[in-house]
């Protein structure tokens, strides 16, 4: 399954994206990146808006437990008709948006492995690293309280901004 979704086929038969019913959405591109050179990983991508001038950074969009990349697609559409409503000439000029299926989690790979914050925190700089070249980025994502060491994450070199909504963040050092 994974093999074929790596070569762009579907995963099963009849399993190529089906409109949405409900709340409106954007469907990301769906890709595929190969962790540490081992672990297949699903991501979605949204190109930047056409009135985009490169100066805001990325924004990658992290899943919470028992969820995927798609979480997102409302969000990203809602964040793209806000975008055009307040442009001048009502034009969208968001940044490129990136959503990753953490490993474990989604249709990305699950080894057997001890899934851990610090392996999704790994996981989370080597993406930003590898698949998104390195640029600055916003990490946002919801049901993170497990990341207790999230400041690891702060330190990354390009972040410039971490959004979390959660309901608890417990003793989380961030939060204090």
């Amino acid at each position: 399954s994974l093999a074929r979704q790596e070569a762009g086929r579907p995963a099963t038969s009849g399993g190529e994206r089906q409109p949405y019913g409900g709340d409106a959405r954007e469907a990301g591109e769906v890709a595929y990146w190969r962790w540490q050179g081992q672990h297949l990983v699903r991501y979605l991508s949204w190109e930047a808006g056409a009135a985009y001038d490169g100066t805001s950074p990325a924004l990658l969009l992290v899943h919470g437990f028992a969820a995927s990349a798609e979480q997102w697609e409302r969000l990203v559409h809602s964040l793209r008709a806000e975008a055009k409503r307040g442009h001048p000439e009502g034009k969208d000029d968001l940044p490129p948006i990136y959503s990753i299926d953490l490993v474990g989690f989604g249709h990305s790979e699950k080894p057997d492995l001890s899934y851990t914050q610090y392996v999704w925190e790994s996981q989370i700089v080597d993406f930003v690293s590898e698949v998104m070249g390195g640029r600055e980025v916003v990490l946002a994502g919801n049901q993170l309280s497990n990341f207790k060491d999230i400041p690891n994450l702060a330190r990354m070199r390009r972040l410039t901004s971490l959004a979390f909504s959660e309901p608890h963040f417990g003793d989380n050092p961030l939060c204090s």
